[in-house]
């Protein structure tokens, strides 16, 4: 699959809120494979902020599992640019995908304080 057929499969589609997104982007991944989810963490590297933002969001909304490792390793990864490091560890929050997501201590706090 080539990024031309990622985005050509996006924006063809008739997407009008956050379902139909979330939707169609299951259906990339149906479609495409694992390599679709692969494709818009690799994006992450666009040098325009907000297509990384807008592929934060889409990353976020599919919360793909197997993206995880690749996301962990560009947020930690020193040789990456900043802004591509914070994009990386953006959608891993937005995933739920942090340490501090997954700390049940944090979770408990957060509900007694609600």
């Amino acid at each position: 699959m080539g990024k031309r057929d990622a985005r050509q499969f996006l924006c063809a589609a008739d997407i009008n809120n956050s379902s139909d997104m979330r939707e169609q982007l299951l259906l990339g991944v149906a479609t495409f494979g694992e390599q679709f989810a692969m494709q818009l963490v690799r994006s992450l590297h666009r040098d325009d902020q907000h297509e990384r933002q807008s592929i934060v969001w889409l990353l976020t909304l599919l919360d793909n599992q197997t993206t995880i490792p690749l996301l962990e390793q560009m947020s930690h990864d020193e040789r990456q640019s900043r802004s591509i490091r914070l994009s990386a560890a953006l959608a891993l929050a937005g995933m739920g995908a942090t340490a501090e997501m997954m700390d049940d201590t944090w979770r408990k706090r957060l509900y007694a304080t609600g």
